[in-house]
């Protein structure tokens, strides 16, 4: 079992002093880092409902896989629903719209109930035995699904909130899980404080190895943060490509009105280029005109340029088939519209059956195959050579 060892608040300070220098990174993070590590151990070692929660989200894939320093703010948890008093099979009954929402409230009140005359109390309780520091845990005011967990903080911060956040909500049992091995940062340059290797989670993983896939050739993602080392700790020879709508989208999303189709004309010229060089170029002639006035934009595709331009070292037909993540997005779309007022199932053939249907019904609209797709397919045997079956 891994353990914190207690160590005074003078120690810690100084401690956290010496790994920043080391590590170069802010001390409010690795704080941060350090007490987000001290709740995930203790929720999945030694709290009263351990084998009843699931590590989830964007933060689980980059702590379970170790591949960044900075923390989010949240943990976001899945509780087994039965916590709450359901049984088996009752959240699954079928019902119409207007009582599903009915029982999602419900559900959630009771959720909220639990947490607050429960959990809370115990949590409080456990770690009164456990921390000589004060604290404080409470439900956060604005989300009743959210508990707050204020450390005794060494180091002041106006842009990091200094709690860690437990967002909180039920799902059931079966959701797909694994064991994974973390650790904080601060273990990174002084192993002394803890005792045991890693912090065992139970997270939701990307688990499509496991389901028979033995490769990945290119991958196109959203821009969520640690996913591309996730799949790369999996399938280390996978090319990334960050999608250029997501990329365009979230470049506009502050730009007014006026300067929106001038701004969209002038990032074309970046992605449009006929080589990461030339793409460079119009990225730099982006700047000189609208730095003074959106100087977020250039910083923020510079920032994320290595999987920008990954597909500038593909033929055309390659790029049209991988520069962005919209064709699964509208496939998700149609799986969306059978689940979204069905947050569970009877068992996994039932979601199985739903997820076929959805997919057969959105497959009647795939009438055109990409353009020029049988001289991509060549392009992909010569570029990567044995890993494309035929």
């Amino acid at each position: 079992m891994f353990e914190y060892k207690k160590i005074s608040k003078n120690e810690l300070e100084q401690v956290i002093r010496n790994a920043s220098q080391k590590m170069g990174v802010n001390e409010v993070i690795i704080e941060k880092d350090y007490w987000v590590c001290f709740v995930l151990n203790y929720l999945f070692s030694k709290c009263k409902w351990k084998d009843n929660l699931t590590f989830k989200g964007g933060t689980s894939l980059s702590k379970c896989f170790s591949l960044i320093q900075r923390f989010s703010e949240d943990i976001d948890l899945i509780l087994d629903w039965r916590v709450i008093g359901y049984k088996f099979g009752e959240p699954w009954k079928e019902r119409s719209n207007t009582k599903q929402d009915k029982f999602n409230k419900i559900s959630n009140q009771k959720t909220a109930e639990f947490l607050k005359n429960e959990f809370v109390p115990q949590m409080e309780d456990d770690f009164r035995n456990m921390l000589d520091e004060e604290f404080r845990i409470s439900i956060d005011n604005e989300d009743s699904q959210t508990i707050l967990f204020k450390y005794s903080k060494v180091f002041n911060s106006s842009y990091l909130t200094q709690a860690v956040r437990l967002e909180i909500g039920t799902l059931a049992a079966w959701t797909p899980s694994s064991i994974v091995g973390i650790i904080p940062d601060l273990q990174k340059n002084y192993p002394m404080l803890f005792e045991g290797e890693r912090i065992g989670v139970r997270t939701v993983l990307p688990e499509i190895k496991n389901r028979g896939t033995e490769d990945i050739l290119i991958a196109c993602m959203d821009g969520l943060t640690g996913f591309p080392e996730a799949v790369k700790a999996v399938f280390a020879d996978t090319h990334i490509q960050h999608c250029i709508v997501h990329m365009v989208r979230s470049s506009t999303k502050f730009v007014s009105y006026k300067d929106l189709k001038d701004v969209c004309k002038d990032l074309k010229e970046i992605y449009s280029a006929i080589n990461e060089k030339s793409g460079a170029e119009a990225l730099e002639d982006f700047g000189k005109k609208w730095d003074d006035k959106y100087p977020m934009i250039k910083a923020a595709w510079q920032r994320n340029w290595n999987e920008l331009v990954e597909f500038f070292n593909y033929p055309e037909e390659i790029r049209k088939a991988i520069y962005t993540t919209n064709a699964i997005e509208s496939l998700n779309s149609s799986l969306r519209k059978v689940t979204r007022n069905k947050p569970s199932f009877p068992d996994d053939d039932s979601i199985y059956k739903a997820m076929y249907l959805a997919i057969r019904n959105a497959s009647k609209r795939w009438t055109m195959p990409i353009k020029n797709w049988g001289i991509a397919v060549n392009q992909f045997a010569i570029l990567f050579d044995k890993r494309v079956p035929f």
